[in-house]
């Protein structure tokens, strides 16, 4: 799939190919375009293949059987088990999840720094507006509860026009390895619960952090600032 994108074919195109040691173009159209992992290339029937005159050379042999004894042949240059092949599967993941990992660390400083500099940004331009509610008889508390609103109906808007995008930086760090790696991105919807959650807590703290600086404003230096 990865390399008929790059390409630009599609089902029922036709494709010219060789194989590594021949001359030969051959000429062949695309029945089915399949998606693997860490497979590119073109894939063919042996029946399709043998027509074009080629001959059929296995050089693996897949089986539920165990074949540990077929090592000792002189014709068999490795056999790997199931769970030779898990144990290096699992070993190229936790590369993959570190990248996760280090992604997710970096988000969640993202989401503190931007709501807190959002969210300072905002008392700042709105001291006098403070102010002046707290002479109209606004108490803290109240004034506090108007800039959690405010904030979380950001955030809700945040979340909302966020979660279609969340996908794509993942998928961009996965396609970045090359162009023999293809690996789909799939994401929880509980994972986007949880940000999304993450998210709208983060914003109501940093409320609160503010609520000291409201209690504190010198309604008559700040509206006097006003003149």
């Amino acid at each position: 799939m990865k390399q008929a994108k790059n390409l630009g074919l599609s089902e029922g195109d036709d494709v010219y190919w060789k194989t590594t040691t021949g001359s030969v173009w051959n000429r062949s159209r695309i029945g089915l375009i399949s998606r693997h992992p860490n497979i590119t290339g073109i894939t063919m029937l042996r029946e399709d293949y043998e027509k074009l005159g080629m001959s059929f050379r296995p050089v693996m042999l897949v089986s539920e059987k165990d074949c540990s004894d077929a090592s000792d042949r002189d014709y068999v240059s490795a056999v790997h088990s199931m769970k030779d092949l898990i144990e290096a599967f699992d070993k190229m993941m936790e590369i993959m999840n570190l990248l996760v990992y280090f992604m997710v660390i970096f988000s969640i400083l993202l989401i503190v720094i931007v709501l807190y500099n959002s969210g300072n940004l905002s008392f700042n331009e709105r001291e006098k507006e403070f102010a002046t509610l707290k002479v109209l008889g606004f108490r803290s508390s109240a004034i506090r509860r108007l800039l959690s609103t405010q904030n979380l109906w950001l955030s809700v808007i945040g979340v909302i026009c966020g979660i279609p995008l969340g996908r794509v930086p993942l998928q961009a760090m996965m396609d970045s390895n090359g162009d023999a790696i293809d690996w789909p991105c799939y994401i929880s919807p509980i994972t986007y619960v949880i940000a999304a959650v993450f998210v709208m807590t983060v914003s109501v703290l940093v409320s609160f952090l503010f609520s000291r600086r409201i209690r504190k404003i010198n309604m008559v230096e700040v509206l006097k600032g006003m003149e």
